[in-house]
């Protein structure tokens, strides 16, 4: 089950997403990106934090590399997919916030957009 929803949520969801953003000109493109990236990240959330406290929870317990490997990324990918989340909700408010300095949105846009491809690199694989 999890990586069925994960593959769902990161194959499907996320790519939706990323096309929505990029190559549709829709009056609401950003929120939707937001909406569908947003529904990933609490899919992956739950299904992680679910298996963590339903299993094995400490890195030293599991048997096997392959198993520790797995354990130590999915928690990485995990801390990063959250402040992904919040630099792309920073960006979105300061976007439609008139009063701050356009340089720190441009600045925050790019590390979001990069971020967001390395992680989207790391989740397929």
């Amino acid at each position: 089950i999890h990586g069925i929803i994960l593959t769902i949520s990161w194959c499907l969801l996320a790519d939706l997403a990323i096309l929505v953003v990029f190559l549709y000109n829709i009056k609401h493109k950003v929120l939707i990106h937001g909406v569908l990236m947003g529904i990933a990240v609490i899919c992956s959330i739950t299904v992680i934090v679910t298996l963590i406290d339903s299993k094995q929870s400490k890195v030293d317990e599991l048997s096997t590399t392959n198993k520790k490997a797995h354990y130590v990324i999915g928690i990485i990918v995990l801390a990063w997919m959250c402040l992904q989340t919040i630099s792309g909700f920073i960006s979105w408010i300061s976007r439609i916030s008139n009063r701050i300095h356009p340089n720190p949105v441009k600045f925050s846009n790019i590390i979001h957009r990069y971020s967001g491809y390395i992680i989207m690199l790391i989740t397929k694989v």
